[in-house]
């Protein structure tokens, strides 16, 4: 139950930094470089959460943790490519 809940938060930080990010690739391309900066750490943040909770996850499918994995990943990469652009 509660690697479930803790699954379902890291599942939600992800969501919740690939919202950010492209609330920061909006305000970007309005040329709201503050907004954006803001929208960009927020995504940090929640990649940086979902990170640091990642590791406490015991006794879930491997196919729940390859999910999460995968969406931390993406999202990492999606936040270095929109700070090389």
């Amino acid at each position: 139950m509660i690697a479930d809940a803790k699954a379902e938060f890291i599942r939600i930080e992800i969501k919740l930094g690939n919202t950010m990010l492209n609330i920061a690739r909006t305000e970007q391309g309005r040329c709201d470089q503050e907004r954006a900066i803001a929208a960009l750490q927020n995504a940090r943040n929640a990649l940086n959460s979902a990170k640091r909770f990642l590791p406490t996850l015991n006794d879930v499918a491997v196919e729940t943790m390859d999910e999460l994995l995968r969406g931390i990943e993406d999202l990492d990469r999606a936040i270095r490519e929109y700070e090389t652009s």
